[in-house]
């Protein structure tokens, strides 16, 4: 077992869908503790100001325009975060896109009726995204030799039934089958594979998906955790962290829940 360390200065980490919310958070919690850092999102502006923001505070980043959908992008993705800082030690699998809810007159995001090419983009990005990431990210430690961490980021709707979500949670919970067994096909190369559940963060994708001209989305957002509040993103950053760190390295193949006690209280009460 190698000394645990609390200094990354030599360390790299990538992280996709960094360009808002949880993603851009976990970059600046990476960055913080010495991570040079790889930023990946479609939104190029987004993903340029999470640079500056990591720079203004001191610490050392790129950005690179990614979509995890297509395997491509992602292998490019991970071959610019080698060649620009020579390894990868730690990679946050962040992307993904939402399901909004459109239970209305016609429920037409239940299964019977929801659109086939709806269903198909889900897919393509919170569940194929964090496979093809994974893939050649182990590929990229293997080759450094130095093992690593790659934390997936699946949902707290992957411990739940939601109506009218079907395509987020099945992938969500795909997100779950891809990092246990990732886990356990790369444990003898050191590399840790786990994935994060996180609950309502307050972040501008649950904002506007909750929304719908809905002016009390925030509130209703607050109240959906048994702690009344939704989450920080820079809380789901802190266990991300601590799940890319020394701190945790006889963990792998967990999915750690981060939701504010919600899922406990909807398996106790049925509630929905």
């Amino acid at each position: 077992m190698s000394p645990i360390t609390l200094d990354y200065s030599s360390r790299v980490g990538l992280v996709t869908g960094a360009a808002q919310g949880i993603g851009e958070a976990t970059a600046l919690r990476l960055a913080e503790a010495g991570f040079q850092v790889v930023v990946a999102d479609v939104d190029e502006p987004g993903i340029a100001e999470t640079v500056e923001k990591i720079e203004a505070a001191g610490g050392t980043a790129a950005a690179i325009r990614a979509d995890v959908g297509d395997p491509g992008q992602v292998e490019a993705m991970v071959a610019f975060a080698v060649d620009t800082y020579g390894r990868l030690d730690a990679a946050v699998n962040n992307a993904a896109i939402p399901q909004r809810y459109k239970l209305d007159g016609d429920d037409a995001s239940l299964i019977d009726r929801m659109g086939l090419d709806e269903w198909r983009e889900l897919v393509r990005v919170d569940l194929d995204g964090p496979f093809y990431c994974t893939r050649f990210e182990v590929r990229a430690m293997k080759k450094c030799g130095n093992g690593g961490s790659i934390v997936n980021l699946s949902s707290s709707g992957a411990a739940q039934a939601l109506e009218g979500m079907a395509g987020y949670c099945a992938s969500k919970k795909g997100v779950i089958g891809l990092t246990e067994t990732a886990a356990i096909e790369f444990a003898r190369d050191a590399i840790r594979v786990n994935a994060v559940l996180p609950g309502r963060a307050r972040t501008k994708m649950n904002v506007e998906t909750m929304r719908d001209d809905d002016s009390e989305a925030e509130k209703r957002l607050d109240a959906t955790a048994p702690m009344n509040r939704a989450a920080d993103p820079s809380e789901l950053a802190d266990a991300i962290f601590w799940l890319c760190s020394d701190l945790s390295s006889y963990v792998t193949g967990h999915a750690l829940v981060v939701d504010g006690g919600t899922t406990i209280r909807h398996a106790r009460s049925g509630w929905r």
